[in-house]
């Protein structure tokens, strides 16, 4: 909300942390990605990527919640 690209980056490392805990290789690399993109060009600059990439995270939940 604030675009804030530290305390993005810092949240962001914190939940692909948790996913990657959980077995999400391909979230952890794409995730890992956003942070250093966010970090170098803010949280403007790619609005969308973290969008996609909070989607599929929630999807990531949804589906270890049916397991």
């Amino acid at each position: 909300r604030t675009r804030d690209a530290c305390a993005t980056a810092q949240h962001l490392h914190r939940l692909i942390g948790s996913v990657a805990f959980l077995g999400a290789d391909s979230l952890e690399t794409r995730g890992a990605r956003v942070i250093d993109a966010v970090t170098r060009e803010g949280v403007a600059r790619h609005a969308c990527s973290l969008g996609v990439l909070l989607e599929d995270i929630h999807s990531y939940v949804r589906y270890l919640s049916s397991l």
